[in-house]
């Protein structure tokens, strides 16, 4: 068996758009998690005009920008049963390329 060397997969990650997620669960109540791909709303700001419950902090870090990331952001939300997500930080250095975000994700009442 050939390993890679070490070097190898830092550059792996910069041309596939690795990204590191930590999940800080914010309520006690388990959800039933939606099929992969489900319809996720991305807003800017908590809601208004709708109830919502809090389910989840995301924090993502990734090797590339917010528009690679946020799809693996949404597929997360999907597997936590949530409705949307709430960009609540978003930092993005282009430089080194990557991106890290702060989101809150939520499910309508």
């Amino acid at each position: 068996m050939t390993r890679l060397p070490i070097l190898v997969l830092p550059g792996l990650c910069m041309l596939l758009g690795c990204v590191q997620m930590e999940v800080t669960p914010l309520s006690d109540l388990h959800v039933a998690s939606k099929a992969s791909g489900c319809d996720i709303q991305v807003m800017t700001e908590m809601p208004r005009d709708r109830k919502y419950q809090e389910l989840a902090l995301i924090n993502a870090k990734s090797s590339s920008d917010f528009q690679t990331t946020l799809p693996k952001l949404k597929e997360k939300a999907c597997a936590l049963g949530a409705d949307a997500l709430v960009i609540k930080r978003s930092t993005m250095v282009q430089g080194d390329q990557w991106a890290q975000v702060s989101v809150v994700a939520i499910r309508f009442l």
